[in-house]
């Protein structure tokens, strides 16, 4: 006779609550208590519809199903490409999953079988130093510090007139782990971004450069010991050259006569009276 397997009774990440979770959810969310156990690896009914479900929403993953030989085994490939609370959100080494099946029609309990193909790699965590040859000293940056707070370090260095900071994710918003898509077998790196724009530079006119925004400042210094994560590294890139501001004197000529030098930011009041 026939003999069918046995459904999926268990397929979640240990640790997970797919019983709290899908409690929280509503009366049977997928539509079925159990999953088929040759249920598809994407779409209605999925493995990666239960998988996502069970989790509330803080995992995404990639699921492809093949099925071998005569007696349909099947096998089921899944990548984690989301973990909640990981940065970025494609790393963290997910434990084993819990995968458990029914008995089949014959009473006999065939137990899944779970491997791990490809190790997750550690997501960031910890900090890092910034310093502008500042007189007080570092400042300590967290791994995922905020646009606004990485701007606020570094303008309460004496050393820093303003500055307009935009954080990104590296190398793009969909890729090195991030926007739920699979990394590479063979790894990218994926971090954060930070790209400082200096608008107000310390100088001799009134404590700035003139225009403020000119003058071509040495690069920030950066320290990352107290970095974490899978070889985490600190890497401070030029992206463009400052210009150069306004110094020296002139003079005016007319018909062969000339003024005295005056510098570039002469009052108008003294240049009346040069003239």
């Amino acid at each position: 006779g026939v003999v069918t397997r046995g459904n999926l009774t268990r397929f979640h990440v240990g640790g997970d609550d797919p019983k709290g979770s899908l409690s929280a959810l509503g009366d049977d969310p997928l539509g079925a208590s159990q999953l088929q156990w040759n249920a598809p690896g994407e779409g209605a009914g999925s493995v990666k519809q239960w998988l996502e479900t069970t989790s509330l929403g803080r995992r995404v993953v990639n699921v492809s199903r093949e099925v071998y030989g005569r007696h349909g085994v099947v096998e089921w490939r899944v990548t984690f490409v989301y973990n909640h609370e990981q940065v970025p959100p494609g790393s963290g080494d997910v434990v084993d999953l819990n995968v458990t099946q029914d008995p089949a029609t014959n009473g006999v309990v065939y137990v899944p079988t779970v491997w791990e193909t490809t190790k997750g790699s550690e997501g960031m965590s910890g900090a890092f130093e910034i310093d502008f040859e500042a007189p007080f000293g570092a400042r300590s940056v967290a791994y995922n510090e905020s646009a606004k707070r990485f701007e606020r370090k570094l303008e309460e260095m004496l050393t820093v007139g303003g500055v307009a900071v935009e954080r990104l994710s590296y190398p793009s918003a969909a890729s090195g782990g991030w926007g739920a898509v699979a990394v590479a077998p063979e790894g990218e790196r994926g971090g954060l971004e930070w790209r400082v724009k200096f608008t107000k530079n310390p100088g001799a006119y009134r404590g700035f450069t003139f225009p403020p925004g000119a003058g071509n400042l040495d690069s920030i210094t950066v320290d990352g010991h107290g970095l974490q994560g899978n070889v985490p590294q600190v890497v401070n890139t030029v992206l463009r050259s400052g210009s150069t501001p306004f110094a020296g004197a002139f003079a005016l000529g007319v018909r062969g006569a000339w003024s005295e030098p005056m510098e570039w930011q002469e009052a108008h009041d003294e240049m009346e009276d040069v003239l």
